[in-house]
């Protein structure tokens, strides 16, 4: 079984929850998707298709009452377009929901989504100033944030847009009446030590209802079995929230060679994984076990390189983790 204390998380879709996925490089796995390395989570590409950047997405698009950008702006007839056929979406999430409109200055149209949110995806090129239902609301974004293109949640009573600048683009992801929202924060090379110090910026700031997080990989190496047991008790009790704990998966350079049947290091790797079901255990938090997930397969369907998943693995992760956890049927 490569659960244990397995429960249904898909609360996070039909009630407003904040949900946190974290860790180390594992956390968002740019490999075989970005060649350049990227440090944190936030700084890869918006669209990304790792397992962590696919779940984020289909947390907003499985939200009780969800209605795609596309639908949201089908009754306009002009200045609109989908994702999915403009060339500069090539690198953001949400292809086949999104649509962006293109605005004047003072120039409203009316979604008449009701009372609920908005979802919107920052544009640092082409994005502007806009009101909607008199909040005015800075859509240009951070570039230090998914290369400016950032998922925001706007709440709101009708969906009343005014463009305050000479001209804009809006990007729509869709709108719910739930509004949960979940950030990537994952940093590379990174130790359980290293996320219970960083714990503030990482997860707490964002409040979270729901943390999801992988995390032990360079413990291996890099730092004593009580260090982690001790890092890992201190981030489940400042965090206060439900949590999902992933295990590092098997690595060619810590971890024997099996064939297919993936085994912990007993000196470097088991000692960390223990010390994680034991917490896991005494705590009732729910544990995802990637040896056993991955045993039985091939590390070339699953595996980029040593450890960081493939497109592959990061589907099959993803997909699991829906249809196990979220109520999922993928």
């Amino acid at each position: 079984m490569s659960i244990v204390n397995k429960s249904d998380y898909s609360y996070v879709l039909s009630n407003k929850k904040s949900v946190v996925i974290t860790g180390d490089s594992l956390a968002y796995n740019r490999y075989d998707f970005m060649n350049i390395p990227k440090n944190d989570a936030y700084l890869c590409y918006p669209g990304m298709k790792s397992w962590s950047f696919l779940l984020r997405d289909y947390l907003i698009t499985n939200q009780l009452g969800f209605i795609s950008g596309r639908e949201l702006l089908s009754k306009f007839q002009t200045n609109v377009t989908f994702f999915c056929e403009s060339s500069f979406m090539t690198t953001v999430p949400f292809m086949m929901d999104g649509a962006c409109i293109t605005l004047k200055q003072d120039e409203s149209i009316s979604l008449n989504t009701g009372s609920g949110y908005l979802f919107l995806l920052t544009d640092p090129i082409n994005g502007g100033e806009v009101t909607i239902d008199q909040q005015v609301i800075e859509t240009t974004g951070n570039k230090n944030m998914f290369l400016g293109y950032d998922i925001i949640c706007i709440p709101v009573t009708n969906g009343v847009i005014t463009c305050k600048v000479d001209k804009m683009r809006l990007n729509i992801i869709g709108f719910s009446t739930v509004g949960t929202m979940t950030f990537l924060t994952g940093s590379g090379s990174k130790t359980t030590k290293w996320l219970a110090d960083n714990l503030k910026e990482r997860v707490l700031k964002y409040k979270p209802d729901l943390l999801i997080v992988i995390i032990g990989a360079n413990d291996r190496n890099n730092s004593t079995p009580k260090e982690s047991h001790d890092s890992l008790q201190y981030i489940i009790k400042k965090s206060n929230c439900d949590i999902i704990l992933l295990t590092s998966p098997h690595s060619t350079t810590s971890d024997p060679d099996n064939g297919n049947i993936y085994l912990p290091n007993p000196l470097k790797t088991k000692p960390i994984i223990d010390c994680q079901y034991n917490l896991c255990k005494e705590n009732d938090l729910t544990l995802v076990d990637l040896f056993k997930l991955f045993s039985g397969i091939d590390s070339k369907d699953w595996r980029y390189d040593n450890v960081h998943l493939s497109r592959k693995g990061n589907k099959q992760l993803f997909t699991y983790l829906i249809n196990e956890l979220f109520g999922g049927s993928e």
